[in-house]
């Protein structure tokens, strides 16, 4: 009875690498284990769109947060010619990793600067505000600081 279930077990789980091998794009790669984004940029790198964008889109599926993988759906938009989705990918992106940049170095006023000045780009007053506000109250902050602050606050104005 306990010899059954690591068997079935084992069986189980070759049977999901079998079908993650069999389906296309391919989940995993069979043989040595690469991620959604490098098979994405291999596939641009080439010039396959179709394929990148596939795998962009399944690595984006499990990491939504991931910049590298947004910006390289982006650079397929763009190469596309479809400048909509290409900005909002860019964008997204972006301010991924400026998001992500605060949380590696939350007293580098220059991070919470730029991460202010996005988010006014994209008309997210409330939190531009907070970011340059953030900004201003970290050791020897850029003047933009409370410049981007002052913007943003006379954006929220009725």
């Amino acid at each position: 009875m306990r010899l059954r279930r690591p068997a079935l077990a084992l069986s189980s789980t070759a049977a999901l690498l079998f079908g993650a091998c069999s389906h296309s794009p391919p989940v995993l790669e069979c043989g040595p284990l690469r991620s959604h984004l490098d098979m994405c940029v291999e596939e641009f790198a080439r010039g396959n769109l179709d394929r990148a964008a596939d795998y962009c889109d399944l690595g984006l599926e499990f990491f939504p947060q991931n910049p590298e993988l947004r910006a390289h759906r982006g650079l397929i938009a763009l190469m596309r010619h479809d400048t909509a989705m290409a900005k909002r990918h860019l964008r997204q992106a972006t301010q991924q990793s400026l998001a992500q940049a605060t949380r590696l170095a939350p007293e580098d006023p220059l991070v919470w600067r730029d991460l202010g000045t996005v988010l006014m780009e994209q008309r997210r007053f409330r939190e531009a505000e907070a970011a340059f506000q953030h900004c201003a109250h970290l050791r020897e902050p850029p003047a933009e600081c409370q410049t981007g602050r002052e913007q943003s606050l006379r954006a929220t104005e009725p």
